[in-house]
């Protein structure tokens, strides 16, 4: 073996030795792997080894399970059979093991070949090596798939840098296939790692455009469904305020650690001093780098920088990385001699190994950022999740978890839908998941509404976190005769659902459908649910399109038609629609608010024309109701304005009026009627949380007649992301399970429904 292919030998043992003494300084190799999205990447690992191949990867929500979303598979498919092998936990330590080394022993053999110094690459890759700021991905925050995509990312470097060298096609490829696993193990970490390959390509524009393609090209399968679907849009989104970055973190042990700096200092001002040209690529992307963690310090917009889910406090990583490659090729250059290279070594690798002792010392014994985040701590979020919660496999209902921690627990252990993933984001939509939380945590507790809440999302389980303000409707939640205390230690209480709702339902109920904007359609459907109208009472159902375009067979289903002011599409076909509706006996509510006598449907409403006045206080209502219970009639501290009738049409009658001029008024049409709503009550109603009005309005909501009764209906998954349902007849099928735009509803040539009703976010067609 030649003496090149010995010092190349001997240097990978060293970094790799590097990696596994740090790694075992910070207890990354033992216990339940460290971090906090830990918890979620083993979800996806034994979800992906449960399910596979049957699996769209970048679906946000399958079988209960919160799985991917823009997260490529990458990580996950090729950690299937070590999964069933050897368990989720075992596997995900053993992936970090074994991307921190291929990351490391990537970037040595990068720079060794770039440089032409192996000493420089040596000095580089321990300098990282040792760095926290590089450690806090696995240990703090537990973002396993960006090491792994650093690990394919760090050898695309080394490809492509044999391509420059020998200009050999099949270099190229290498390092486009490279970049491709970068990217389908990351998308920002791939991201990152192709930038440097094109900056570094740039002289060389159709070989940028070759290598661009290719990767492109390879990585497709990660990259294309998340652009189609709008999930691959990284910047400006969702992220609350930042964290001043102080000056120390970019030498302290702690964080970017003493050995960069120090490294970096010698390397670059020795080859500033002797004049010659520093390394321009990799101290820019250091400065870049830098820039960003002080970008919130600066007062620097974060629209301009924020990256989703990058955090400048944590950036810290790509400090260590750009500053220790920058130095590498400035000690290249410099070439000290050997008594200099000796000290300048000695020098680094204590502070290197000084830094390593201290720093991940420090992190054992932090509590703020960064620490070493472990699970199996006593006292910890996960693990109490996991001693409280133990769940079946059951597709049957919900669970309502009240921490991001027990929520991905309770994926791990089961596939039970759920109404929290780990970001805090609802599975149904954002709106919804606030109300459902409004109503079962914030005073006063209303027994109702929260019935008709675990009726409506199928809940079986509701968790309540002891210490904290979700507290506070305990004491009333376990004396309603709703909820069964079955568990809980320490810091969650299990309370299960007595009677809980399936998830799945047919039924026979007429729907309540609401024509017109989104935010109309929500006001009616919280109207309905804090009324405590439970889903077999009333189905709302949204039609986005015009009220001309309601079908016959939509029609022929609907007992309620809520009409907003929105488009009527063509006004002959919108009145027949109104008059076929009421004709066989249902209702159709015209809300006035932003309505214009002009609009249409003529003589079929109970007013004449419409026009806005401003109310008293106290409304000065007459007719049918007690207006005197209502919420003063004011918004903030102005006065109550809304649309009502200036006059009652010749077989209509006022409900509620205004002097003359009718705010609530219906006539009969056919076997139904037509109810003008006016005085914008429905909003007025929702925005004070009135109980009078709600119960005035709600009426009006609900068909007629006695409640059908339930359909009996049987069904099963197919894979993750289709349900088999059986009918025994024509029916409706409520299907309660997490809202998402990709469901579609395909029936069978002997079964009958040809939509498929989501409540809450239910929408028609």
């Amino acid at each position: 073996m030649s003496r090149q292919k010995l010092l190349d030998l001997g240097a990978a043992v060293a970094v790799a030795a590097t990696v596994v003494v740090v790694g075992a300084l910070l207890d990354a190799w033992t216990g339940f792997p460290k971090g906090t999205d830990a918890l979620s990447h083993l979800t996806r690992l034994k979800f992906a080894a449960d399910w596979f191949p049957s699996e769209n990867w970048l679906y946000p929500w399958a079988a209960g399970m919160p799985t991917f979303g823009t997260y490529p598979a990458l990580p996950y498919l090729i950690s299937i059979i070590p999964v069933r092998l050897f368990g989720a936990e075992t596997t995900l330590i053993s992936l970090a093991l074994l991307a921190m080394m291929s990351f490391l022993l990537g970037l040595y053999a990068f720079l060794a070949l770039a440089t032409r110094s192996r000493l420089a690459a040596f000095l580089a890759a321990i300098v990282v090596a040792t760095s926290m700021a590089v450690w806090t991905w696995i240990v703090h925050d537990g973002v396993y798939a960006r090491i792994v995509a650093c690990g394919f990312g760090a050898w695309a470097w080394y490809a492509h840098e044999r391509w420059r060298a020998s200009d050999s096609r099949g270099w190229l490829v290498v390092a486009a296939a490279l970049l491709a696993a970068t990217v389908a193990s990351h998308a920002f970490m791939g991201l990152v790692f192709a930038g440097v390959v094109a900056l570094r390509t740039l002289p060389r524009l159709f070989a940028l455009a070759r290598i661009g393609g290719l990767a492109l090209l390879i990585g497709a399968p990660a990259w294309l469904p998340a652009a189609a679907s709008g999930a691959g849009s990284f910047f400006g989104a969702f992220h609350g305020a930042q964290v001043l970055s102080p000056i120390e973190v970019l030498w302290v042990p702690a964080h970017v650690g003493p050995a960069a700096p120090l490294f970096f200092a010698f390397a670059v001002g020795g080859s500033l001093a002797l004049r010659r040209r520093p390394p321009a690529l990799f101290l820019v992307l250091t400065v870049l780098a830098i820039l960003y963690v002080f970008a919130p310090s600066l007062g620097i917009p974060d629209e301009l920088y924020y990256v989703n889910g990058i955090d400048p406090f944590t950036v810290t990583f790509f400090v260590a990385i750009f500053a220790a490659c920058a130095a590498a090729f400035a000690f290249a250059k410099v070439r000290p001699r050997r008594v200099i290279a000796l000290v300048a070594t000695i020098a680094v690798l204590i502070a290197a190994v000084a830094g390593a002792a201290s720093g991940s010392a420090r992190l054992i014994a932090a509590g703020g950022y960064p620490e070493v985040y472990d699970a199996t701590s006593l006292g910890e979020g996960p693990s109490e999740s996991m001693r409280t919660l133990r769940l079946p496999d059951d597709l049957e209902h919900r669970v309502m978890p009240n921490s991001a921690d027990e929520s991905v627990w309770i994926s791990y252990r089961s596939r039970m839908p759920q109404l929290r993933d780990y970001y805090s984001q609802g599975q149904v939509h954002p709106e919804w998941l606030a109300l459902a939380y409004t109503t079962l945590y914030d005073p006063p507790y209303d027994a109702p509404s929260a019935r008709a809440l675990l009726d409506w999302y199928a809940v079986s389980i509701v968790t309540v976190e002891t210490t904290s303000d979700f507290r506070r409707n305990l004491p009333a939640m376990t004396a309603s005769g709703d909820f069964r205390v079955s568990g809980g230690e320490g810091r969650y209480a299990r309370l299960d659902v007595v009677h809980p709702a399936p998830l799945v339902v047919a039924m026979d109920v007429p729907l309540t459908v609401v024509v017109g904007s989104a935010e109309f359609y929500r006001l009616v459907t919280r109207t309905l649910l804090r009324a405590g109208v439970a889903s077999d009472r009333a189905l709302p159902v949204w039609w986005r399109g015009p009220l001309s375009g309601l079908d016959a067979a939509t029609l022929a289903r609907t007992g309620v038609l809520v009409v907003g002011a929105s488009d009527l599409g063509d006004r002959t076909k919108a009145a027949e629609a109104v008059r076929d509706v009421a004709r066989a006996g249902g209702r159709v509510v015209v809300d006035l608010t932003g309505w214009d006598a002009a609009q249409g449907l003529g003589s079929l409403l109970p007013i004449k024309g419409t026009l806005r006045v401003d109310f008293p206080p106290d409304w000065g209502l007459h007719g049918d109701v007690d207006a005197t219970k209502f919420a003063p009639a004011k918004y903030e501290d102005g006065p109550w304005g809304a649309e009502v009738g200036t006059s009652l049409s010749p077989d209509a009658r006022a409900v509620l009026a205004l002097a003359d001029h009718p705010v609530v008024a219906k006539r009969s049409e056919g076997a139904g009627e037509i109810v003008a709503l006016g005085g914008n009550l429905l909003f007025h109603a929702d925005y004070t949380r009135s109980l009078a009005e709600r119960s005035f309005l709600v009426a009006y909501f609900v068909s007629a007649g006695e409640d059908p009764p339930a359909r009996e209906l049987s069904g099963s998954f197919r894979d993750p992301e289709h349900r088999v349902m059986t009918l025994d007849g024509p029916a409706i099928v409520l299907i309660k399970e997490s809202w998402t735009p990709a469901w579609r509803a395909q029936p069978g040539t002997r079964t009958a429904p040809s939509r498929c009703s989501r409540p809450v976010q239910a929408s028609w067609p």
